[in-house]
């Protein structure tokens, strides 16, 4: 049987009676001690320590209600996990349940599958090593192990699914949830069964001293991970904790400088990822995030009218799963401000109000003087019935492959040369960073990808606006010629070239 000072996870993570990484290193020891709310104590001055926190200790004396630890591979961290789920079922409170409370401890992760990776970290262990066999109430059956708390209550560690609004998570009370291969699960506006909606039915039903982990390596620049990871690395508190933790700083024999180094050569975008512990976009990707990121300003999410500066507006009807977006852009002295970005979905009755969405835009467009409005062919004549109504003329353009493209040009380079202002709107950036180019027997196109009723949505009516660009302000020099104008004068070459060059250039 455990003693008291043995329900650690560092105990439990680094003893021979238990999981057994003797050789545990001092970042590792460090995340063990702060799953538990304990003090790091002298780790704190190791530089790989402060590194993963971001520099920011971790609180002290309370275990944080949410952990997500964003890691390197071969580094332990689904052990980390399994040894925090066994220190949960022997060290939450029960003391206020009814007798007749389901107590379970769920793992989940992108597939049942993948799960089973903690499952079996925890049966084993339990099964294999004499210390904790008492902590066994049964045996184990298919992908369900029930544990006895000391309290003598039985709690449930069991491998579950995500579902629809987190359904296998409610009607019980949880010591703690592990959520595997967290950044690659799907936030809310990705996929009906998602990160988003499951950490929503959890959060009032963890036990006290009970805790949410969430793990895994970066992968794609998006989802809800990558949001907490951006949000809340560097500003740990009794909430959440954020680590970050490289390779070689978990475990320095499988992650040499030479096999680092060999994975960097072969592989650059698996080495970000894998060993670095750093998301990173896909080859295919158009607009990488960091040139997204960087050109979302810090102000306003709308900005106001500025006397003298030129507007264009666009809008995409969508269609009944997709939203509604629209656009208004500026020109100002040095390139394009998107002022205002805003989108119509699905009310919580699943009915869409496309007269509510016009109204709300025609009010925009009338405060920025604006009286025509870019559309696509989608749905052209519904809209522009909807438009005539409220005094705006709606001007068709032919979104067909090649304006997308012209309008994804437009906008690469205006993101690489820093002259577009993009509003501090995710949902614009996650569009934005999910579009692909992709090779075709036809040269090189714009992929949309479609996901939980989005298909990109922000981007066909910005890429409206600068097709159709605003007119620089009266006082700004226009060029006299187009190779006065660098980013006219890049396009003018680009649609000259060979579309297979084109294609071997975007894919090197």
């Amino acid at each position: 049987m455990l003693r008291p000072e043995e329900c650690t996870v560092e105990w439990l993570l680094t003893s021979p009676d238990a999981f057994g990484i003797t050789t545990a290193t001092p970042l590792q020891r460090a995340i063990a001690r702060s799953l538990d709310g304990r003090p790091l104590g002298e780790l704190w001055e190791n530089p790989t320590v402060r590194r993963a926190f971001g520099h920011v200790l971790p609180p002290e004396g309370v275990t944080p209600a949410k952990v997500c630890i964003v890691s390197a591979i071969w580094c332990a961290k689904t052990i980390l996990a399994a040894a925090k789920a066994i220190v949960a079922s022997q060290t939450v409170d029960v003391s206020g349940l009814l007798p007749g409370d389901e107590v379970r401890i769920p793992l989940l992760a992108t597939g049942r599958d993948n799960a089973r990776a903690a499952y079996s970290h925890i049966v084993n262990t339990l099964v294999a090593k004499p210390r904790l066999q008492d902590l066994l109430a049964s045996e184990p059956q298919g992908e369900s192990v029930w544990v006895r708390h000391p309290s003598g209550r039985l709690i449930e560690i069991t491998v579950a699914a995500l579902s629809r609004a987190g359904s296998t998570l409610v009607s019980r009370r949880l010591p703690c949830v592990i959520f595997d291969e967290g950044p690659r699960l799907a936030g809310d506006d990705e996929a009906v069964k998602n990160l988003d909606d499951s950490l929503d039915a959890v959060e009032g039903r963890i036990l006290d001293g009970g805790c949410i982990m969430i793990v895994g390596s970066p992968h794609a620049p998006i989802g809800p991970v990558y949001k907490m990871v951006k949000e809340r690395f560097g500003r740990p508190s009794s909430d959440c904790v954020v680590i970050r933790a490289r390779g070689p700083d978990m475990n320095p024999v499988r992650w040499t400088p030479e096999r680092c180094e060999e994975l960097r050569r072969r592989n650059p975008k698996a080495y970000r990822t894998d060993v670095e512990a750093e998301f990173a976009d896909a080859e295919e990707t158009l607009f990488p995030s960091a040139f997204v990121e960087r050109a979302q300003r810090s102000g306003p999410l709308e900005l106001e009218p500025v006397p003298g500066h030129s507007y264009v507006a666009a809008i995409d009807p969508g269609g009944r799963a997709s939203a509604w977006t629209f656009c208004i852009l500026e020109a100002t002295a040095s390139g394009y401000r998107v002022a205002v970005a805003k989108q119509w979905t699905k009310n919580s009755e699943g009915i869409f109000r496309a007269g509510a969405a016009m109204d709300e835009l025609a009010l925009d467009c009338k405060r920025f003087g604006i009286t025509e409005l870019h559309s696509d062919q989608y749905g052209f004549e519904q809209t522009s019935a909807l438009a005539d109504d409220r005094e705006l003329t709606l001007l068709l353009t032919d979104w067909n492959a090649e304006n997308r493209w012209k309008a994804a040009q437009s906008l690469k380079l205006a993101l690489e040369s820093g002259t577009i202002e993009l509003p501090p709107l995710e949902q614009m950036r996650d569009d934005l960073v999910r579009i692909r180019k992709k090779v075709t027997s036809n040269g090189v196109t714009v992929d949309l990808p479609r996901g939980g009723g989005r298909h990109c949505d922000f981007f066909p009516p910005l890429g409206l606006c600068l097709l159709y660009p605003p007119e620089p302000p009266d006082d700004e020099e226009k060029p006299e010629k187009l190779e006065d104008d660098p980013i006219l004068a890049e396009l003018d070459k680009r649609a000259r070239g060979d579309e297979w060059e084109e294609a071997a250039r975007l894919c090197a």
